[in-house]
């Protein structure tokens, strides 16, 4: 036989073999229960191995909060059947940080983001400019809520006298009154937290 000399794998070419393999089960498991998911989501996001390679690679160039939102995101149009679950893969995990960023700045109700989501599945375009052109940005501006409020709040005294008298059921209408005047753009918490200072709750 002729002298076959040792073949030497330099560490790089190692370290590029590991990464490229892909995770057990049981190491999704001990990941995705790591950053808060039930068990039985976790098990739902195994048995698509292209939803738990997504969910895996959003963790790796984010946080736990944009990786549990956009397992949510992946494993919610798997029981559409309109929507096909293999073109999740087709959307890149730095477009689905950036729409998790967008809600967690307040830019886009997780409703919204739904309806954003829907349309990266069929387009492939950026979030952020398909919330502009679907006009779903919410508003978060403080001055421009605060006239919208104040609307409100004149056109409905009974149910400010509620709150004021502390039925805070009531803040909850107050609330929807200010969405359905913004055609759903407001930002909710903002548009409470106005409501209350108002009316000095």
């Amino acid at each position: 036989e002729p002298d076959v000399p040792p073949i030497v794998l330099t560490d790089e070419y190692i370290e590029e073999v590991e990464s490229s393999m892909p995770l057990l089960p049981s190491e999704y498991r001990s990941e995705l229960t790591r950053i808060g998911l039930d068990r039985a989501v976790i098990e739902d996001i195994i048995a698509v191995p292209s939803t738990a390679q997504a969910v895996m690679e959003v963790l790796k160039s984010s946080n736990a909060e944009h990786a549990k939102r956009a397992a949510f995101w992946l494993m919610q149009p798997q029981s559409d059947d309109n929507t096909d679950a293999d073109t999740a893969i087709e959307i890149s995990p730095a477009q689905l940080v950036k729409l998790s960023e967008m809600v967690s700045d307040s830019k886009l109700s997780s409703t919204a983001a739904k309806d954003v989501l829907a349309e990266m599945m069929k387009t492939g375009d950026d979030p952020e400019s398909i919330a502009e052109k679907k006009n779903l940005i919410q508003v978060s501006d403080e001055g421009a809520l605060d006239a919208i409020v104040a609307e409100v709040l004149a056109e409905n005294e009974k149910a400010a006298n509620d709150v004021k008298a502390g039925e805070m059921k009531a803040i909850g209408f107050l609330v929807g009154q200010v969405m359905a005047k913004s055609k759903g753009k407001a930002n909710p918490a903002l548009a409470q937290q106005l409501i209350k200072k108002h009316l000095g709750v």
